[in-house]
Formats: C-alpha cells, structure tokens, sequence
C-alpha cells in the first residue's frame, strides 16, 4: 500500500498519489512537515530557481536601490549611473557587514559602516580605508561586490538566482508569461509598485499560502463575514453558483491561475508564478511575495501596484480593507493555515484529497482570447494543485 511508504528516507513522489485514470489525486501531509523536504525545497527552487524580488518601477531613478533578502540571504538590487539594474549580494568583500542597510533609497555609493569601505552603485570597490595597509600588487578591483549569478526581467518583474544555472527566465516562466501579459496589457500605462507594504508571519509551511491564493473553494466560507458586508451594502459577491464559468489553469512548471469575469466582462487573475510570486487583480491589485523562513514558519509581503489611468485612493481603500494583517481577508486565511498545521499531526489519516474536478479537467482553452495552458476546470476545481504537485515533486526528484 502507498501509505506504507512515508518512512524516514522520505522521496518527493512518495508524497503525491497520483491516479488520474481512477479520478483520484492526493498530497501527503509530510510535504507541509518533513524538515528533509524542506531542505531540499530551499535549496532546488530557492537558491537554484529563479525566484522574484522587486519591479522595475521600484528603482525608477539612477542609483535608486532595494535591499531584499532571499532564503535568509541578504541582496541588493541598484540601478547604476548606466541604467542598468544589477543584484549583488549585500556583504562587504573585507569582513562581511552589510553595505546596504536600509530597505530602498538612493545613493550613489554604498559604504560599509564597519571600515568606510565603499562601492559604486554599480558594484565596483571604490574606496578603501588606509589602502597603505595592502601592497601595490594586492588587487583591490577584484573585491567588488560579487554579484549574484543571475538577473533577469520579465515586463518589469525583476527575478534573481543565488546559485548558476542554465535556465533561462523565459524558459521558466513558459506558459505563464502569456497570461502575465493579459493583466499588463490592460492599460498602455505600465504598473507603478507604490512605496511601502504590508507584511505578516504565519505559523505555517509557505506552500498553505501558494495553495491558498488560487482557491476559490473555500472564499464563500472561510470569508462570510466580508461578504456579509459586501451583500449588505448591494455589493456583488461571491458564491459557488456565480463561479461555474470561472476558471482554475495549470500553466505548467509549477505555475497557475484562476480567472474570474467583472461584472463589466472583464478577465481579472489570481497569477501564481512558482515558487514565490503572487499578483492579484480582485479585490485590489496585489504583488505577493512568499519568504519560507522556517519549516513551519513563513513571512509574506504585500505591495500595493496601480496604473496612472486608474483611481489610485480608491484600490488602496480596497487594498487595506481585504490585504494584510488588519483585512478582513488575511486573519481568515492565516487561521485555516494554522489549523492545517494542528491538523497534519495527525499520523493515522496523513492524505489530502486533490481530486475535486479531475472528471471535468480539459487541455484546450475555453476562449479565444486565452493562451495556451495545460489544464483547465472550474475555479472551484484543484486543477492548479494538481500541476503544482507534479512540478514540485519532478523538480525535487531531479535534485534541481
């Protein structure tokens, strides 16, 4: 039997049961709690993987820096007095300390508070403090800032990799920079990430929130109340019965959507780009990044985007009321995260079912206007799920 195989040398494809031929898809609960997989988690999608870490619109200006940390690993993006954005890591190359201290600003040189050493905003050591103190055939030019082995864009999504690969961006995002495009090319504007954010830490394994963001199953229950006041105030809200056209999509490499229609018949996304990023459409625009801290610990940062043609105020009214520890949404989710985590203790029931929709699962597109995919169902369906898991255990199998 399968559930005999979880043992203490536990492999990726151990932990997914998946019989498609008999309708039947399920996750072990070790994926959320076994400490083996999530060393291997940080390592092949955190260090090795692309994953995101800033927009464009963040370092507008040269010189304009962010400083970010990925798995623990402190880095920092800056824009040069070229234009062009670079990510190093954030440590000085003589004893260590970080160079960059504040979250973004701009600066046209970073300096070490430890011994003043100094670098360029586009990487190079400038200045060192008692340069007596090394010989004339002691290199200096070879302590610059060490950049990080990869940084691309994608649209103004800038993502990194703290470890070389031959993976290009474009290959990784793969079907999912299409549907990227279809929440950017709403507006000739491009988007503008607004300066601050919200953040929160949950007790909890970081794939609960990857899961959760594209699952519309559990809206019309586990956020009653929000639609209560919604209903209240002749609001349109959502329920099983006005969600049968919308739509769940595998994208493939881990990637996914969920698409709902405006009121006005518009296409509005749930994007979930592997393994960290998020971008919301509805209720307020969002770009979400997901920070696994710990096995059972995990930060996430929301920050609010917009376009110059749209009301700003009022998306941020709508922003603060759903988004962040102080939403009515966030609280509500971060509750069912915990009790999951109480409830995958449980070792004599360790499966979770992953099938819902599997008989009504399609390969083609439902609109014209849809780019290609993998997989689709009903929004209600775990048709994301499903390839997320596929992805995650060919990838750790794989070792990459």
């Amino acid at each position: 039997m399968l559930e005999n195989k979880i043992s203490t040398a536990l492999q990726p494809f151990d932990c997914i049961d998946d019989r498609a031929e008999e309708e039947l898809f399920r996750v072990h609960s070790a994926v959320y709690t076994d400490e083996s997989l999530f060393d291997q988690e940080k390592r092949a999608f955190f260090q090795q993987g692309w994953v995101y870490v800033a927009h464009e619109s963040e370092l507008e200006n040269i010189n304009d820096y962010v400083a970010r940390k990925v798995m623990g690993q402190p880095i920092v993006l800056s824009r040069g007095e070229d234009g062009v954005i670079r990510g190093f890591f954030n440590r000085c190359r003589h004893r260590g300390a970080l160079v960059c201290r504040e979250e973004r600003g701009n600066a046209r040189s970073f300096v070490c508070f430890y011994h003043s050493w100094s670098y360029r905003s586009s990487g190079e050591l400038i200045g060192v403090t008692g340069a007596d103190g090394f010989s004339d055939t002691f290199d200096l030019s070879q302590l610059s800032l060490t950049p990080l082995p990869g940084v691309e864009s994608y649209r103004g999504f800038i993502f990194v990799r703290l470890s070389p690969g031959e993976q290009a961006l474009a290959e990784h995002l793969g079907l999912a920079a299409r549907y990227l495009d279809l929440i950017l090319d709403k507006s000739a504007d491009a988007i503008k990430v607004l300066p601050g954010s919200s953040q929160y830490e949950y007790q909890g394994n970081w794939k609960l929130q990857a899961e959760n963001a594209l699952d519309y199953y559990h809206v019309p229950f586990i956020h009653k109340s929000f639609m209560d006041i919604r209903r209240a105030r002749g609001e349109r809200v959502i329920g099983l019965k006005n969600l049968s056209q919308a739509l769940a999509v595998d994208l493939g490499n881990g990637h996914g959507t969920v698409i709902t229609v405006s009121a006005e018949g518009v296409p509005q996304q749930h994007l979930y780009l592997f393994p960290n990023l998020i971008v919301l459409e509805e209720p307020a625009p969002q770009i979400r990044v997901i920070h696994p801290l710990e096995l059972r610990r995990t930060r996430v940062t929301g920050y609010f985007f917009a376009r110059r043609d749209e009301d700003q105020a009022s998306l941020l009214r709508a922003y603060e009321k759903f988004y962040g520890p102080t939403g009515f949404g966030t609280p509500d989710d971060m509750e069912v995260f915990h009790s999951c985590m109480d409830g995958y203790a449980v070792t004599g029931s360790p499966w979770n079912d992953v099938s819902r929709g599997l008989h009504r699962e399609e390969t083609t597109p439902p609109h014209a206007w849809m780019p290609p995919l993998v997989s689709v169902g009903n929004i209600t369906d775990d048709t994301f799920l499903r390839g997320f898991y596929r992805h995650w255990a060919e990838r750790l199998a794989k070792g990459e």
